[in-house]
């Protein structure tokens, strides 16, 4: 078992190794410059990161989303509301509960997102939702600090 302050040390660790780069927004909420975010919350952290935006739901999309869901172990894609109904976010995150966790669990989950894992994961969902017009969620020529206050709230 860990508590949220053991998480948020595990993962500030981890991310300060991530080759990509990394930042805080605050003391319990840790980025990587590629976009995967770490949430230190009361009683469960979560990793997650974005994989589109300016994305329209629809029926097709959905149940590509259902489909990939049911595959997941452990972690689970959503849409997260936007502005209007043509500026969705399809996002992917993994709780992970401080009651059932360990610091081994935690350093391998972040580690395989951080280095990596989230590009794989994301391109896989990229490659479903090709005739989905969209963009990116994360982008390079943006402030990631400003990107991750977004995926905040996406993720929270």
């Amino acid at each position: 078992m860990i508590d949220a302050t053991q998480y948020q040390q595990l993962t500030r660790a981890v991310f300060a190794n991530a080759s990509v780069g990394a930042g805080e927004l605050t003391p319990m909420i840790q980025y990587t410059s590629s976009g995967v975010l770490a949430i230190a919350g009361e009683s469960v952290g979560r990793i997650g990161f974005g994989i589109a935006s300016e994305i329209s739901p629809t029926a097709a999309l959905l149940e590509i989303l259902d489909e990939t869901n049911k595959l997941m172990d452990f972690g689970h894609y959503w849409l997260a509301a936007g502005a209007d109904n043509e500026n969705w976010s399809l996002v992917c995150g993994f709780k992970i509960p401080y009651a059932t966790a360990t610091a081994e669990h935690v350093v391998e989950l972040a580690s395989g997102i951080a280095n990596g894992g989230s590009d794989a994961i994301a391109n896989v969902v990229r490659q479903k939702i090709a005739s989905t017009p969209h963009r990116p969620y994360w982008l390079d020529d943006t402030d990631p600090g400003a990107q991750a206050l977004v995926l905040t709230s996406h993720l929270g």
